[in-house]
């Protein structure tokens, strides 16, 4: 039994100069310096039967800042600094030997290319090299009803692992969000998929560690100027029963996830 707790990317790569970034359509320009911080919570709970008997609560704060550290002309690196404060409670078979709180920061950094925004390089996986970047989003695709092709972490091998597709997302909105004291203008894109949740067991008998799987909607949202991710939500209710002869066992788990742009160097409502 092991828990894997939810984790967020970005981003690579500096340099000290300033140079503007010319994104694909976009309105407006990113420049090397230019930064941005979301802040959000996190929900978590399982309740399992069979052998994996037992109760999971856990409640999450986090902190997620990017910026845009180089530009060589073709090439955009971005980091990210993403902070998760944590707590949580267990019974049964969900006890495991993790500190009950805590706070864990994860430093990523991508590369992107600067025109078609997809993914060049990462530090943490490899998987979805080639596929788009959450991080940044064409504004002129932002349009009410549009169907965009993007990537979704889709269960394979079992639900043992994820492998990064293109999927459509469709553009709903715009709507705006209050910040610094004014509305911004945002466009949120939605997909609802299949998708693992935060649990996994051994399965003996094929040798592998399933997670539960289930249905997950994601709303990723962009601000209409530059096309910078500024806020992310996603609820999903997911489920695992054991087929190994002898077994029956099983969980569901949810997971309830939301943050929000609360701070930024960039004037994103010029």
């Amino acid at each position: 039994m092991v828990f894997t707790s939810l984790l967020i990317v970005m981003l690579v790569v500096s340099l000290s100069v300033s140079i503007t970034i010319p994104l694909a359509h976009a309105s407006n320009q990113l420049k090397v310096g230019d930064t941005w911080t979301l802040s959000g919570t996190g929900t978590y709970t399982a309740n399992g039967w069979g052998p994996e008997a037992g109760k999971y609560y856990e409640t999450d704060r986090y902190t997620d800042t990017f910026k845009v550290d180089s530009f060589d002309g073709t090439r955009l690196a971005i980091s990210e600094v993403f902070v998760d404060t944590w707590s949580y409670t267990a019974t049964g078979w969900f006890i495991n030997t993790y500190a009950t709180s805590g706070t864990s920061t994860h430093n990523y950094r991508y590369i992107i290319n600067a025109t078609t925004l997809r993914i060049i390089a990462e530090t943490w996986s490899k998987n979805d090299t080639g596929h788009s970047t959450y991080i940044l989003i064409d504004p002129s695709s932002l349009v009410q009803g549009a169907t965009l092709m993007r990537t979704w972490w889709t269960p394979y091998q079992g639900n043992s692992s994820t492998m990064a597709t293109d999927v459509p997302w469709t553009v709903s909105g715009s709507q705006t969000i209050p910040f610094n004291g004014t509305n911004l203008q945002i466009w949120n894109t939605t997909h609802t998929g299949m998708a693992l949740g935060n649990w996994y067991y051994y399965d003996k008998d094929t040798n592998t560690y399933p997670y539960s799987a289930g249905p997950e909607t994601d709303v990723l949202q962009y601000d209409g100027n530059y096309g910078i991710f500024v806020g992310y939500s996603y609820s999903g209710t997911y489920t695992a029963v054991e087929h190994c002869s002898m077994c029956s066992g099983g969980w569901t788990d949810t997971a309830v996830y939301t943050e929000q742009l609360t701070s930024s160097n960039i004037n994103l409502t010029s």
